[in-house]
């Protein structure tokens, strides 16, 4: 009797992995559900934003562009230096939608939109495995967010929505590994990031991320954690002097770039942290361009976001 119960038992799901529980998978029925939520709301969020047109810099990185108008502007934005910034997977899925869309801007809208539904889904699926609370409003608010709007409602903005996806693919298959205690998510992982920082090399920071995201899991970090995400260091590395070279080279030279020293850089840098985080929770006087600040190393009051 009781060995019939038992074996009764152990071919049963857990109630637990029915519900689709955060420690694993959900559902595929929960998963559907979720996307036509965020595409409810960010339709009547993003609707008007499809009638958009061409905008600013539209010309010179898309319309104007021969690495995405002409034929063989595929094959250069992957073999050369002529782009302004090595990000050929943005620039391939921007010849691509030339293709198809040519001049109307409403085709390009429509994919960025798309791309802003699954990243914002593929973000309640982290937050899932990572079994943090509240994974749905948190999905829900970074769908709609103000400071997403220039990402999604501008077409040369390509290079964030693609970016992301790829970005947030490389955590899902990070921390699911971590959980499962398999390696073939964390060779996925490197894969997507290597995609994300093909589309936009702003991603270099992922590797502390993932870092975070283990230590968020296990509540500790051994040298194999660190030796598993070594890999996305190196990469990191490899990309960021790549943009490094782009940027003096192609984009800014060096008669542009600040002279400031390097303490005024690393106090701008801890200013930053602050700023992003204030228009994170207050979205307020946002601007596509935002005014220098003025460092003065002498002033002890400019220490003061650092020491926080």
């Amino acid at each position: 009797m009781s060995e019939t119960a038992t074996s009764e038992t152990a071919t049963q799901p857990t109630s637990s992995a029915v519900a689709g529980a955060p420690d694993g998978a959900p559902p595929w029925q929960r998963v559907v559900g979720m996307a036509l939520l965020l595409a409810a709301l960010l339709g009547v969020t993003y609707g008007g934003s499809l009638q958009n047109d061409f905008v600013l810099d539209d010309d010179i990185l898309v319309t104007e562009n021969p690495n995405v108008t002409d034929i063989d502007g595929l094959y250069r934005s992957w073999t050369t230096t002529e782009q302004l910034d090595y990000w050929p997977l943005t620039y391939s899925s921007l010849w691509l939608e030339w293709r198809a869309f040519g001049l109307d801007p409403t085709g390009y809208h429509v994919v960025s939109l798309l791309l802003q539904l699954l990243s914002s889904l593929l973000l309640w699926l982290v937050l899932l495995r990572l079994k943090i609370p509240g994974a749905a409003v948190v999905a829900l608010l970074f769908a709609v967010h103000p400071v997403n709007v220039e990402s999604v409602a501008w077409v040369v903005q390509r290079k964030n929505t693609l970016a992301m996806v790829f970005f947030l693919l490389a955590v899902w298959a990070y921390v699911r590994d971590g959980a499962e205690g398999t390696r073939d998510g964390t060779l996925a992982a490197l894969v997507f990031f290597v995609a994300a920082l093909l589309a936009k090399t702003s991603v270099v920071m992922l590797p502390v991320v993932l870092v975070a995201a283990t230590w968020w899991q296990r509540g500790r970090l051994t040298r194999r954690d660190l030796v598993r995400a070594a890999p996305f260091f190196v990469v990191a590395l490899g990309f960021g002097l790549l943009t490094l070279w782009f940027q003096h080279h192609r984009v800014i030279g060096w008669n542009l770039v600040r002279s400031d020293s390097l303490l005024s850089r690393i106090i701008g840098a801890t200013w930053a942290v602050w700023f992003y985080l204030g228009k994170a929770l207050a979205p307020l006087d946002l601007k596509v361009v935002v005014p220098r600040w003025e460092l003065d190393p002498g002033a002890p009051l400019h220490y003061a976001p650092g020491l926080l």
